[in-house]
């Protein structure tokens, strides 16, 4: 028995393991990252990813070569899929529920939590989908609600952080619960759905930059920080810049503005007639300081003019919204904006949050905050089935298992 005990964590650590792929489109292509998650530790395992670049949705979906390395991909094993989403697809929202309790001296029951729901979400989901429909300009019947959790909860002054089970039995005045929320469109979702294999299944579906506003967001409530909980993100794509909001109360897309990765290679391309294979390790090079000080003088001169769109355009978002905070995640230069004497100070990257060390490799920032995300869903919750089965006719059939 003492030998088995001995070897009790080597099987756990075999055998306990969580298969997922995370797939993005971000960055004018697709990454497809595998993991694999071991045992109660969570170790994560980095498998060779897959980068496409240049690769649209159509062609990804209609791609023999991208079913098959689906097919292939962790074989014979089941595995989940997470879905990093182009927001004319997809928009995730974080919500703060809350009610007051009309007895608050008495434990918090199933009964008053799911009254508390039926008051609450659907009006909560109401807003959401109608948000979506006149931004997107999408029919109702053409949006899907693809994942709804509850990340947190709290009564009064007493919170209870990734664990919203806490809640029952509580006692207390008001009750609050944030819940994420995913509305997708109904094209995107059955396109999805007819390329991956069976074995496989659909975690769930987020929308692009939302995830990494949601790690930043709740590291900073863990900590009781509610001043650090409350800033503007900046996601930096291939043409656009995205401006995620988060508040203490919510956490959701804003708006965006014309500066993308492209901006840079466009102006570099200009000025001295590179192309973008060019333009990367040019940049490389540059942010590293291996140039010469005349030659690094000279490139900056030309980056600093294009990079003063981002800076000014996040600094109109600063006094419209009054949120002095301001982080961004440069994407495909990332290694460059660090560099940057304004935005070095505001680079994802280059920060560390309690402790979570983000690297500088291109979508590693990005990609950590997506396995936060994934571990805080694998518990089951009493919460989210409370709050899924009062949905449970919004939600499609191959989620729905995820869900309850």
């Amino acid at each position: 028995m003492d030998i088995i005990a001995q070897f009790r964590p080597l099987f756990d650590s075999l055998f306990r393991v969580q298969r997922l792929l995370l797939c993005s489109f971000v960055g004018g292509g697709v990454l497809l990252q595998p993991l694999q998650l071991y045992g109660n530790a969570r170790v994560v395992h980095h498998c060779k990813s897959l980068w496409l670049p240049r690769m649209s949705e159509k062609e990804f979906f209609e791609s023999k070569r991208i079913k098959a390395y689906l097919w292939r991909l962790f074989f014979p094993f089941r595995y989940r899929i997470v879905v990093s989403a182009p927001r004319r697809h997809c928009q995730s929202r974080l919500t703060t529920l809350s009610a007051a309790r009309a007895h608050p001296t008495t434990p918090v029951t199933q009964q008053e939590l799911e009254h508390f729901f039926s008051n609450t979400l659907l009006k909560s989901l109401e807003n959401h989908k109608k948000d979506v429909t006149h931004r997107y300009g999408y029919d109702d019947v053409h949006v899907l609600l693809v994942d709804n959790i509850a990340i947190s909860a709290a009564i009064d002054s007493k919170r209870f952080h990734n664990n919203p089970d806490a809640l029952i039995g509580s006692r207390g005045s008001v009750i609050r619960v944030s819940v994420v929320q995913t509305l997708c469109s109904r094209t995107f979702f059955g396109s999805l759905m007819r390329i991956i294999p069976r074995r496989s299944t659909i975690g769930y579906i987020v929308e692009e930059g939302f995830n990494l506003a949601m790690f930043m967001y709740l590291k900073a409530s863990a900590a009781r920080q509610n001043s650090q909980a409350r800033f503007i993100l900046a996601v930096v794509g291939d043409r656009d810049t995205t401006i995620m909001q988060a508040t203490p109360e919510s956490v959701a897309f804003l708006d965006s503005f014309r500066f993308g990765w492209k901006s840079i290679c466009d102006v570099l391309h200009h000025h001295l007639g590179i192309d973008n294979a060019t333009c990367i390790p040019l940049c490389q090079t540059l942010a590293a300081g291996s140039l010469s000080p005349s030659v690094t003088k000279g490139l900056w001169t030309i980056l600093n003019k294009e990079l003063s769109r981002l800076v000014n355009g996040m600094e109109v978002f600063r006094k419209e919204t009054k949120i002095p905070t301001i982080f961004v995640d440069g994407g495909l230069f990332d290694f460059l904006l660090a560099a940057h004497p304004v935005l070095g100070a505001m680079e994802v990257s280059a920060r560390k949050n309690k402790g979570f060390e983000i690297s500088h490799a291109h979508l590693i920032s990005r990609l950590e905050a997506d396995v936060y995300m994934e571990l805080l869903r694998l518990p089951s919750s009493m919460v989210n089935r409370t709050a899924a089965k009062l949905i449970r006719w919004l939600i499609p059939n191959t989620l729905w298992a995820h869900s309850s």
